[in-house]
């Protein structure tokens, strides 16, 4: 699934949790989330969203002893992330400013965003789709032009999320530098978020402006017989 050229649906995924058992899924989580890197872990964090994996299973050193340090010394979470030398995934980040919350840790999502500490780029912007933060989006914008692929790509999909503006030419510069899977990501995230066609069209070739259109025929469709 994480190799197809094709990003798989939540239908496909779904099937994994039918044939095999929680903690195999989570092995193989943990197991190629040490030899996946970027872009790719997007597609992983897809997979153990859907799957419903328990992130406490994944046997990660590292982020034992990152939240081990969270867990005994909140107040000093945030700096001691920052020193932090090798690039969290997209999960980490997640069970990371979980934990924070709930050990009362007040976290301030405007310096995180304007840090130039990647790690901390993507807890602020985590924080942000958590609690659709709009008065994020000028950040956000900025963030969409970050030379890491993996910052620029999750301020993308969160400018989705709290109903950003897509017109812009930082968003349009994001969107050339993506791989095909990524811009089907970015559609089916637009789509989800109840965009129209003509918010993000001239982004968008031919092709993946009649994906879009289809997609939002089905998720409409969905809607009514639900």
């Amino acid at each position: 699934m994480i190799t197809a050229d094709e990003e798989p649906t939540d239908r496909d995924i779904r099937t994994l949790r039918w044939l095999f058992p929680p903690g195999i899924i989570a092995d193989s989580v943990a197991f190629i989330a040490e030899y996946i890197y970027g872009n790719a872990r997007h597609r992983l964090a897809l997979i153990v969203e859907v799957c419903e994996v328990n992130y406490s299973l994944l046997q990660n050193t590292q982020l034992q002893e990152i939240s081990a340090f969270v867990e005994a010394y909140p107040d000093r979470a945030i700096q001691y992330i920052a020193r932090i030398e090798s690039p969290l995934s997209w999960y980490e980040v997640a069970l990371l400013s979980q934990l924070m919350r709930q050990t009362g840790v007040s976290i301030a999502y405007t310096p995180l965003l304007k840090s130039q500490n990647r790690n901390l780029q993507l807890i602020g912007i985590y924080i942000c789709v958590l609690f659709t933060i709009t008065d994020a989006e000028p950040y956000l914008q900025q963030l969409v032009e970050s030379e890491d692929e993996e910052v620029a790509y999750t301020a993308l999909l969160t400018l989705c999320a709290i109903g950003g503006e897509l017109t812009s030419l930082g968003v349009s510069s994001a969107l050339s530098h993506l791989a095909t899977y990524h811009r089907t990501t970015f559609i089916r995230h637009a789509v989800q978020a109840c965009y129209s066609l003509q918010s993000c069209a001239t982004h968008l070739s031919d092709e993946e402006q009649r994906l879009f259109l289809q997609q939002s025929n089905s998720y409409k469709c969905q809607i009514v017989c639900n």
